[in-house]
């Protein structure tokens, strides 16, 4: 649950920066879906000094602002409101959202480009903080987190640990300097990543290349499999 106790002066200041914050952390872990939004307001005499609040179900957990020097309930509404507006864009599992749409290549890319997108300054704006934390804490908050991140279904109704080969496949699609910003244009480029040429014995037949993890899985050893894993190399948009 995320609690908000908020003054009204510095209401829509505390509370952007607040929900920015808990973007950035959802984001690449950036960016949570949303489930049935139902809101709870107290009522309060517009005379008492108890403090007002409301709790909804938002960004993908239980929201609760509460407000101690105002009694004006259109500012918990405002609140409710720039959580729905955030999780439009920054959500990762709405398929409404930006990023959403960015991450799945929704987007149309830029004229001339293949991985660059035109996104909103807000989202922009976003994933060049998320980078700045990767860099500056050398990869141990990594905004590019997700293909790890998603293996763990905690919504499911029996969520399990994924499989250590599940992990090691994914491991190396984790890596913010997959990502680069322009700020200025409000445009993120995405690079990917080729799989350089493999070889293994595939019972007596001719080697058929990419077919799939568990083609690999069935024909090599675990530490073979290690190997492969970073058998790959980084390709810009213009190739």
């Amino acid at each position: 649950m995320i609690l908000y106790h908020i003054s009204a002066k510095k209401l829509i200041t505390r509370c952007t920066f607040s929900m920015l914050a808990a973007s950035l952390i959802l984001c690449p872990a950036v960016f949570s879906g949303c489930s049935a939004k139902t809101e709870n307001v107290k009522n309060t005499d517009a005379g008492s000094q108890d403090p007002i609040s409301a709790t909804a179900i938002k960004l993908n957990t239980a929201v609760t602002v509460t407000i101690y020097d105002s009694q004006d309930r259109e500012l918990l509404t405002e609140c409710m409101n720039l959580c729905d507006k955030y999780e439009k864009i920054f959500s990762r599992t709405a398929d409404d959202s930006e990023l959403y749409q960015l991450n799945h290549r929704e987007l149309t890319p830029v004229k001339g480009t293949e991985d660059t997108y035109q996104v909103s300054a807000s989202l922009a704006e976003l994933v060049s903080k998320g980078l700045d934390y990767s860099v500056l804490s050398e990869g141990a908050f990594d905004i590019a987190i997700e293909p790890l991140t998603s293996l763990w279904n905690f919504t499911a109704e029996n969520p399990k640990v994924p499989k250590d080969s599940l992990i090691q496949a994914a491991l190396p699609k984790c890596n913010y300097h997959n990502i680069s910003v322009d700020t200025d244009k409000n445009e993120i480029t995405l690079k990917f990543i080729k799989t350089r040429q493999i070889n293994y014995q595939q019972f007596k037949e001719s080697f058929v290349p990419n077919l799939s993890i568990i083609d690999v899985m069935m024909f090599n050893s675990r530490e073979r499999v290690k190997e492969y894993l970073y058998q790959y190399d980084l390709v810009e948009e213009d190739i």
